[in-house]
């Protein structure tokens, strides 16, 4: 009986001390058989704020508070400077390699305001001669825009104002409010490429009212003022390529979508107690109903280095983050597929720029 009483008692302690190995190789199996579905690389700028990021074949350009930078993607190699070093760049519009417009706008030291053009691939850059700002007092030109199927029709934003362009930013019209006017900026414009007659465009008024505007062929249609909260102004717009009336735009504290070009709306993400500037969003192509997104906290640098992501076009919302980044606050997000790879880059404030690969299950 003692005999059995021992061997019994010797049995239970060899189960706990393997149980604990037991459950470490589950874990580590369950681990390795689950990896994360996001991969984070920094590619380089850091310290650097950077407002803007575009993507034409294989170059990923960088606007910059220390002017312009450039990277092949296909290469391991870092930025290298494109010009304007020094000088607050807020935004790039590219024609061509060889062919790129930039707005300089630096209220700190000298009060520049004042666009940029290369025709040599950044290896000279001159002011442009346009009359944009109409004769008045210079106004930041805040977010330029390429039309996707009319040849050298591009527009650009000031303060509450949308101007086009037929001469590659030569001259300018007024299409949406006027120079001069008592406001903030229009902080986005864009035509939706699904339907090319409709621009949409957004920002904040002079007391911090936030604003979102469609044109439906140059005339504004729809104006939404109450959308998310004041002080707020609207930040990204990005357009589904599955559905034409379904639209997705980025405020500072909250995040929307519509589904029926603006007759309703839904709040996806609502940060409007911390005040999140939605500045990022991308949707995948490989899988129609993942959504990204990130955002730049209001007051204060030091943040967190987040990426948003839904499985489920917006319904729910799950975070995958980056510890090592202290300045992780998203200044813009663009989107390249791959093969089975969505290569997703961020543009942060005093970050630099990095990239995160995602491969769908």
């Amino acid at each position: 009986m003692n005999y059995k009483f021992k061997i019994l008692n010797r049995n239970i302690f060899l189960v706990i001390l393997v149980s604990p190995i037991f459950i470490a190789c589950t874990n580590e199996d369950d681990n390795l058989s689950n990896p994360s579905r996001f991969e984070w690389q920094q590619l380089g700028l850091d310290g650097l704020k950077v407002n803007e990021l575009v993507l034409e074949a294989n170059s990923l350009y960088a606007s910059t508070e220390n002017g312009i930078f450039k990277k092949d993607i296909t290469t391991n190699q870092g930025f290298e400077e494109l010009g304007l070093q020094g000088k607050n760049v807020e935004t790039i519009l590219v024609f061509s390699e060889e062919e790129i417009l930039a707005s300089v706008v630096d209220f700190q030291s000298d009060i520049e305001i004042e666009i940029y053009v290369t025709q040599n691939s950044g290896n000279q850059w001159q002011p442009l001669e346009s009359n944009f700002g109409g004769g008045f007092e210079p106004q930041g030109l805040w977010d330029f825009h390429k039309h996707p199927t009319q040849q050298n029709t591009l527009y650009a934003t000031g303060n509450y104002l949308v101007a086009k362009s037929i001469n590659k930013g030569i001259s300018w019209e007024p299409i949406f409010g006027d120079w001069d006017q008592f406001a903030r900026a229009t902080a986005v414009v864009a035509v939706n490429p699904y339907i090319d007659d409709e621009i949409w465009l957004g920002g904040q008024g002079g007391i911090e009212d936030g604003y979102l505007v469609r044109l439906k062929n140059e005339n504004e249609v729809d104006r939404w003022l109450d959308l998310v909260p004041n002080p707020t102004t609207a930040q990204k717009i990005v357009f589904d390529n599955q559905n034409p009336q379904s639209i997705y735009v980025g405020f500072e504290g909250a995040l929307l979508k519509t589904t029926s070009n603006g007759a309703s709306w839904q709040t996806l993400i609502d940060e409007i107690n911390t005040s999140r500037f939605f500045n990022g969003i991308a949707l995948s192509n490989l899988d129609p109903n993942t959504v990204f997104a990130g955002g730049w906290l209001k007051g204060g640098e030091p943040q967190p280095l987040i990426l948003y992501y839904s499985l489920d076009k917006g319904a729910t919302w799950e975070e995958d983050r980056f510890p090592d980044e202290s300045y992780g606050g998203v200044e813009d997000m663009i989107l390249k597929t791959e093969g089975n790879t969505e290569r997703i880059f961020l543009a942060l404030d005093k970050g630099g720029v990095y990239e995160v690969l995602y491969k769908p299950n």
